[in-house]
């Protein structure tokens, strides 16, 4: 009899191993890891080009006044390290990155090994969201300006004095002006599609024009202001709004 009951155990034992195995195990979607969308400037006074590498992996050799196309990145704190021209590493830092933010991340300044010349650095902006798809309104465009001067060794940097925004042959007309604008400072308009003059005056009666500007509907512009104080260099960059991405 209890010979028989065991049999009838195992039997059952092993039944239920069988069932168990036929059994579909869940699948559980492997978690995303965060990431951002970011592009790097260099816009320093004495370093051209400048090589960036982002976690040991070379993103590029950046000349002066330029910067790169947006480009994908994991989200938190990433290393960055910077060379000049004869390998020589200026900059080796993290910095942290932002999950689902479109970055732009500037590089700017004089580098010198002279602490007390070196006015090397960088500063950040959003973009907007990866998730959010940005675009104008009809007729209309985004311009952003940004100040990237900084001192040098001989000059002292302050704040742009001035800049207008004025149609084409219309000096009467100024769409937009804006006083005080400091190192490291975004300022942002939305402005009708057309053709425009930018105006930006300094110090010591220094000053950059661009003419006969072509703003198109529904993109973003970037007017990087560099060089030095009394020397200014005016880059135009024109982006397509970046399509919404899901998390």
């Amino acid at each position: 009899m209890r010979l028989r009951i065991q049999k009838s155990l195992i039997v059952l034992i092993l039944l239920g191993l069988f069932l168990y195995g036929c059994v579909d195990e869940p699948y559980i979607e492997p978690v995303k890891r965060p990431f951002s969308v970011i592009r790097v400037g260099n816009f320093t006074s004495n370093l051209d080009p400048l090589t960036v590498l982002i976690d040991g992996k070379k993103i590029g050799d950046l000349a002066q006044n330029t910067v790169t196309k947006y480009f994908d990145v994991k989200s938190g704190q990433r290393s960055f390290t910077l060379k000049d021209a004869n390998g020589n590493t200026v900059y080796n830092k993290d910095i942290p990155v932002i999950s689902y933010e479109e970055e732009t991340i500037l590089f700017s300044g004089y580098y010198s090994t002279a602490d007390t010349a070196n006015t090397f650095g960088f500063f950040r902006y959003t973009d907007g969201l990866t998730y959010i798809e940005e675009i104008p309104p009809a007729d209309t465009a985004y311009i952003y300006i940004i100040n990237n001067i900084t001192d040098t060794p001989t000059e002292v940097a302050k704040k742009i004095s001035a800049f207008e925004i004025a149609y084409k042959d219309t000096v009467a007309d100024t769409v937009a002006t804006h006083e005080g604008i400091g190192y490291g400072t975004k300022v942002a308009y939305k402005t009708a599609a057309g053709t425009y003059t930018f105006s930006f005056f300094g110090e010591d009666s220094t000053s950059a024009e661009l003419k006969d500007v072509q703003i198109k509907s529904q993109k973003r512009y970037y007017f990087f202001v560099s060089g030095t104080p009394k020397s200014y260099v005016v880059v135009e960059d024109e982006e397509n709004p970046l399509p919404a991405r899901s998390k």
